[in-house]
C-alpha cells in the first residue's frame, strides 16, 4: 500500500511539472498537441510524447515519462489523443 501512495504522490509532482511546462512554453494544451503530433495523425505515440517533451525542456527519465504517459492513457490503447493529453492540465484536474 505505501509503495502505491508513493507512485501517486510522484505522478501528482511529475503532472504538475508537466502543466507548469506546457503553459510557459505554448499558448494553451492545443498548441502543444498539435507541437508535439509530428506525423499529424491525430494522436501521439510514446516516442512522440518523449519528444514534444524533451523540445519543451521537460527533462525527465524514461520510467517518468512511462508513468505520465500511462496515467493519461487510461484505456491502454498505447496513444495519446487530444482528449488525453488535456488530462496534462493538472488544475483542471484537481477540480473533478
Amino acid at each position: 500500500m505505501m509503495k502505491t501512495t508513493v507512485e501517486y504522490g510522484r505522478i501528482d509532482v511529475l503532472l504538475q511539472h508537466v502543466n507548469n511546462r506546457i503553459i510557459e512554453k505554448h499558448k494553451g494544451f492545443t498548441e502543444a498537441f498539435r507541437r508535439f503530433d509530428k506525423n499529424f495523425d491525430g494522436s501521439l505515440n510514446f516516442r512522440e510524447f518523449v519528444q514534444g517533451m524533451n523540445e519543451m525542456g521537460v527533462n525527465l527519465t524514461l520510467p517518468d515519462y512511462r508513468l505520465i504517459f500511462d496515467k493519461i492513457d487510461f484505456n491502454k490503447e498505447d496513444e495519446i489523443d487530444y482528449f488525453k493529453f488535456c488530462l496534462l492540465d493538472y488544475d483542471k484536474e484537481a477540480m473533478r
